[in-house]
This record gives structure tokens, sequence and C-alpha cells, in this order.
């Protein structure tokens, strides 16, 4: 199960508006199987989807369009995995 778009995205288009990273609280409480969460996630953007509680998160842009993908990916890796403990 994936959620999505969490914020504004320029990967596809919306017809409506995005659902906001305070949804995520409310999936955590409400569904007991593992759940990912995508669109507009960004290096600014994803300590607020990862401590509101998503573990699975897909991002596109974000990865795709950075300088290091590599060191981008590691990074955004570790600060998810920080918050499984």
């Amino acid at each position: 199960v994936v959620f999505g778009p969490i914020f504004s995205t320029r990967t596809k288009k919306q017809p409506g508006s995005f659902l906001g990273p305070d949804i995520i609280n409310e999936i955590v409480l409400r569904l007991k199987i593992p759940f990912g969460v995508i669109g507009g996630i960004t290096r600014k953007n994803i300590a607020q989807v990862v401590y509101a509680g998503a573990r699975h998160v897909a991002m596109i842009t974000a990865i795709t369009e950075a300088e290091d993908v590599a060191a981008t990916t590691a990074q955004f890796v570790k600060l998810i995995r920080s918050r499984q403990k």
C-alpha cells in the first residue's frame, strides 16, 4: 500500500491537492501492515515524513536530480533507518 502524494510533486499532474505529512500519523495508527509514501519528498522535507512514522519512502526527483546519487541515497537511507530503531 502506498499513499501520496504527500507533498506537491512535479512528477505527475495532480487533479487534487496533496495529502500532507500529518496524514502519516493517522495511517500509522489505523493501518497494521507496512505502507509506503510518495510524492514531492525531498531533502528539505524527508525528516517530516520519517518523523511522522513513514518507514518506506519512495523518491524520484530528489534522487535522480542529485549531483551525487549514491551519496544522496545513502543519506536518505541513514535517516530512514535511524527512525526505525
